[in-house]
């Protein structure tokens, strides 16, 4: 699976347009080992074309699924463990859309 990371405190990371290919173990490590600091992310690049990505915020982590098309964002908040075990399942082919308690939030 693609995927993409920045850590705000190394200032190292992949961008969304240059993804490196990873297997499961790979990309929980990579989001695991982000520094938990505002600015950290990571995101995937899912089967069905969508992205899923997850990003330290102030107090929290936000879950977000950027639909360009709708010129917004389903999103909401998770716990790093939530974080861990939702993109597992969707590496594990879910759809991020079937992710309950999401929100659509326009840009």
């Amino acid at each position: 699976m693609k995927y993409f990371y920045f850590d705000s405190v190394t200032q190292e990371g992949v961008e969304s347009n240059a993804t490196i290919d990873g297997q499961e173990a790979d990309i929980v490590n990579r989001w695991q080992t982000l520094s938990p600091q505002h600015g950290s992310f990571l995101g995937v690049y899912c089967e069905n074309g969508q992205i899923l990505q997850f990003m330290w915020e102030e107090n929290y982590i936000q879950l977000d699924i950027p639909d360009a098309d709708q010129g917004g964002s389903m999103q909401k908040p998770v716990t790093q463990e939530e974080a861990s075990q939702l993109l597992v399942q969707v590496i594990h082919g879910q759809s991020p859309h079937d992710i309950p308690g999401l929100e659509f939030f326009k840009w």
